[in-house]
Order: structure tokens, then C-alpha cells, then sequence
């Protein structure tokens, strides 16, 4: 029993970020997908301070997953039970939270989105692999990339960037 005017763990909010918490429950799930509902349900059972003050921290949460790069929703199919989307990590982000590291990261993840073309027509570097653009084009244009689009791009192989002599035909 914690002593008088000392507050207990449970009172002490933990030193993770929203984006640490939500990347820690999607993680620990069979599917590595959870609902909103569900990734509110593992905060609240592991850490008891969240149990406290709900509808502070969930607004938090709700705007962490919407606007940062690292979660993609994805959309229920309809034979699926429940309410809401699904979110998971971005498949590029998996190496922020390596090892199990949820304390510290590295810098804020992004989509990597086109360069423009320098004057001239002239990209300003090298072009990501044709399945990096076209995850980021979905989850640009939409927040959201159905779970079947996403395994299969995630099962093809990935090629190499063909060189410029590969590209003209030259041997």
C-alpha cells in the first residue's frame, strides 16, 4: 500500500508516446491490425493510468493515428463483425520500434512522396521501388489500403533499380 503523499505506479503516466503505446498493442496482436476500441482496451489493461481521464488521452491517441504517417487504416470487409476500421503500422516503419524499443525513437516517420522534377524534366533523385510508390499512393490518396492490397505488395520481391545501360538496351 503506497504511503500517504506518495503517489503509486499506477498514478505515474508511463514514458511512452501515444505513437509508442498504439505501435505496442498493434504489435502484440495475432492479425498485427487492431480496431480503435481494442488498441484503448490494451493501453488501459497494461498501463493503469490510463484507465483514469479517458477521453483526454483517447482524443490524443485518435489524432496520432490519423495524421502521422506511421498507421494506415484499414477498412472492415463487410462479412467482418464490428464497427470502425482497423489500423496497423505502416510496413517502412517497422524498424522504429525494433527490439522492442518503444522508449525513444528515431525521427518521425514519412511517407516518402515524389520530388518534383528539377527544371528540365530531371527527377531530383533516385525513384523508390514501384512497390513503395504505390502503397504510399494509396495511403496518401485515401488513409486507408485494404489488407489484401497491402500483403500482396508486401509478398512480391523487391527488384533492384534497373541501371541507366539495363534501361537503353546497352549489354
Amino acid at each position: 500500500m503506497p504511503r500517504p503523499g506518495k503517489s503509486s505506479y499506477s498514478d505515474q503516466k508511463p514514458p511512452y508516446s501515444y505513437i509508442s503505446l498504439t505501435a505496442m498493442a498493434i504489435q502484440h496482436s495475432a492479425e498485427k491490425m487492431l480496431p480503435l476500441s481494442d488498441i484503448y482496451k490494451f493501453i488501459m489493461e497494461r498501463f493503469p493510468y490510463y484507465r483514469e481521464h479517458t477521453q483526454r488521452w483517447q482524443n490524443s491517441l485518435r489524432h496520432n493515428l490519423s495524421f502521422n504517417d506511421c498507421f494506415i487504416k484499414i477498412p472492415r470487409r463487410p462479412d467482418q463483425p464490428g464497427k470502425g476500421s482497423f489500423w496497423a503500422l505502416h510496413p517502412d516503419c517497422g524498424d522504429m520500434f525494433e527490439n522492442g524499443s518503444f522508449l525513444r525513437r528515431r525521427k518521425r516517420f514519412k511517407v516518402l512522396r515524389p520530388e518534383p522534377p528539377l527544371p528540365g524534366g530531371v527527377p531530383k533523385g533516385p525513384a523508390p521501388p514501384p512497390h513503395i510508390h504505390e502503397i504510399n499512393n494509396a495511403c496518401s490518396q485515401t488513409r486507408h489500403v485494404s489488407i489484401l492490397t497491402l500483403n500482396k505488395r508486401m509478398s512480391s520481391p523487391i527488384q533492384p533499380p534497373r541501371t541507366a545501360s539495363e534501361t537503353n538496351g546497352v549489354a
